[in-house]
């Protein structure tokens, strides 16, 4: 009798998760931190460049670079990557996060419908500015 070891099965690496299977933790934030030096950079930050592409994008428009078609085509590329973050945000991070960040979309885009007087338009008011 051939009195040999059996050899080892072989090890299987251990596969990493997928990017929907991942356990993400959101760090703690505390109101102090919002407002520290950091917080504010951030802030500052992306208030500047929503304004340099929204400038551009105005100026586009205005100068006839950018026609309707495209408008809606922006439009709905836009809409898509919202939609797609919202899943993504609410399969990493849950149902309270993914409405969270859609009140605050929506009051996003009242108040800036709002700004720009879009509201006076469509609603019958008589202390709406004329058009």
């Amino acid at each position: 009798m051939d009195a040999s070891p059996k050899p080892a099965p072989a090890r299987t690496p251990k596969k990493e998760p997928s990017f929907w299977e991942r356990n993400v933790t959101l760090p703690k934030i505390e109101p102090a931190d919002l407002l520290a030096a950091r917080g504010l950079a951030w802030a500052g930050g992306v208030v500047t460049l929503l304004g340099v592409v929204f400038f551009f994008f105005v100026l586009a428009v205005n100068r006839g670079w950018i026609g309707p078609t495209e408008r809606v085509l922006l439009g709905a590329l836009a809409s898509s990557l919202v939609l797609a973050g919202g899943l993504v945000m609410r399969h990493r991070y849950g149902q309270l996060y993914s409405a969270v960040s859609a009140v605050a979309a929506a009051g996003w885009v009242a108040v800036s419908n709002r700004a720009r007087g879009g509201a006076s338009r469509t609603m019958a008011c008589p202390t709406a500015r004329p058009r």
